[in-house]
């Protein structure tokens, strides 16, 4: 064989194995790519997985102590909160402060029965069996007016306008202001007759575009209830807005309230309808859950519904519901309390020796706080803020 041709097959099989040699490295470094990849996968995984752990662990977890994060002597009889700032309100005016109890405003008024809605950025006060409004937003007072009738009820929109239900007689009538207190012209008028009903109570949704009333009228001397939906947009073609209603007969619903943007609660003497407001001109009704025993207490907000029954025994069972009526918490005691309020992620009853807080599906505290609570709201993670004869406090579960 020639030397030239001998080289030539020299050369192509020198060749070959460096294109299998090639080959063969970027195999192996796929393959250690690869297992880099699904390290980083299974730590991650991992790293998931201890997290869910710890959080599940946490919200299952139950505490009968705590610690006292702050305090001061000044109170207040009623407080809430907005945006990031704590509101504590009476008679006499308002104030706000930050999370960590540094004062950031005050504002004075004179009502004799303060009450504070709160939707979005803005609060309401109005002074119930009085004429008397004011609204703040998180920098102080936005504006103050007077309406010229008693303020029954009252609800404000995510937008600073508010809605008052008013009495004058035998005639009620919800009025509608902007956030400057400039009268808008909109204007649900009901007389005590058949044929309309009597408020007496109603919610304003987040948007200020939806409201639910509960009106009662007497037919052939029973007492008969109304649940009206009112919408401004979808029911703007209609003299009186309603686009739906449910009637009941014998029963009174005391207190409505909107859970979220589509979804509402009436409670009546002896149930809870939940209604979907998904197709906000076609309310239906979602759930209806019916007692057997006592209504005793009720409050609703931030997506959950809470109901106190009381048995012919005298013990108290606590149910809690989601937004659409299923029941997530039902929970038996036996200690008298003054008030119950939902506040962030908590049901809360408290203002006697004992106190209970809740999450939608869990029991969180069940224990002793010193001194008489009269207002308490979340103000994070496990901790709330309190006012009572003791001033003003912070408190942390432990």
């Amino acid at each position: 064989m020639p030397d030239n041709q001998f080289d030539e097959i020299k050369k192509k099989r020198q060749a070959n194995r460096t294109l299998d040699e090639i080959h063969a490295a970027e195999t192996a470094a796929a393959r250690r790519r690869l297992i880099r990849v699904l390290i980083v996968v299974a730590v991650i995984a991992v790293g998931a997985a201890a997290l869910w752990l710890i959080s599940h662990l946490e919200e299952s977890r139950s505490y009968d102590s705590y610690n006292v994060l702050s305090e001061s002597d000044s109170g207040s009889r009623y407080c809430a909160t907005l945006g990031k700032l704590i509101l504590g309100y009476s008679a006499n005016g308002i104030s706000a402060t930050d999370m960590k109890g540094e004062r950031n405003w005050d504002q004075g008024y004179t009502m004799t029965d303060p009450v504070l809605v709160s939707s979005g950025p803005y609060a309401l006060v109005y002074d119930r069996g009085g004429t008397e409004v004011s609204v703040f937003d998180e920098n102080g007072a936005v504006t103050g007016y007077t309406l010229p009738a008693q303020i029954a009820a009252a609800g404000v929109s995510s937008y600073g306008m508010g809605a008052f239900m008013t009495r004058s007689g035998n005639t009620s009538s919800v009025v509608f202001y902007d956030r400057t207190g400039r009268k808008l012209d909109i204007e649900v008028k009901n007389v005590l007759a058949e044929s309309s009903g009597y408020p007496i109570a109603m919610s304003l949704s987040p948007s200020g575009t939806g409201l639910v009333l509960s009106l009662t009228f007497l037919d052939r001397g029973s007492v008969q209830t109304r649940i009206s939906f009112l919408n401004f947009d979808e029911g703007k073609d209609r003299s009186d807005r309603v686009v739906g209603f449910y009637e009941y007969d014998d029963i009174l619903f005391p207190e409505v309230e909107y859970l979220s943007a589509r979804s509402a609660v009436a409670f009546g003497d002896d149930r809870a309808v939940f209604y979907s407001l998904e197709n906000a001109a076609s309310p239906k009704v979602s759930e209806e859950v019916i007692y057997t025993e006592r209504v005793s207490s009720v409050a609703a907000g931030d997506g959950m519904a809470a109901v106190v029954l009381r048995s012919a025994n005298g013990g108290y069972t606590l149910k809690v519901y989601d937004m659409t009526g299923d029941e997530t918490l039902s929970y038996g005691f036996d200690f008298e309390y003054t008030h119950i309020t939902v506040s962030g992620e908590y049901v809360m009853l408290y203002g006697g020796e004992t106190s209970l807080i809740t999450t939608a599906s869990h029991v969180k505290f069940l224990g002793i706080f010193e001194g008489i609570v009269n207002a308490m709201v979340s103000v994070g993670r496990n901790e709330f803020l309190q006012y009572g004869d003791f001033g003003t406090r912070v408190v942390e579960l432990d």
